[in-house]
């Protein structure tokens, strides 16, 4: 699962809160678009499963993307799980 913060024309990537060292990241923060990351994944062998988005107040919103890595054909997708 990934989780990618979203641009947002109402708010900047990195807006102030109670938590101060949040604003550490304002000068290293880079948004990467959902179709630039699922494309990486596709290309290390990730499978999209599913995606979502989700809203929050203030104008942001975030993708959240589930991915799983391909299996050699016959292998089920859950062979490398461990057994309890």
């Amino acid at each position: 699962m990934a989780v990618l913060q979203l641009p947002s024309s109402e708010s900047a990537p990195v807006t102030a809160t109670r938590y101060k060292s949040l604003e550490n990241l304002a000068p290293i923060m880079n948004l990467v678009s959902p179709p630039e990351f699922s494309h990486m994944c596709t290309s290390l062998g990730l499978q999209q499963i599913k995606t979502d988005s989700i809203p929050l107040k203030k104008g942001k919103a975030f993708f959240v993307g589930f991915y799983r890595k391909d299996t050699e054909p016959g292998t089920p997708a859950d062979a490398d799980k461990p057994r309890r």
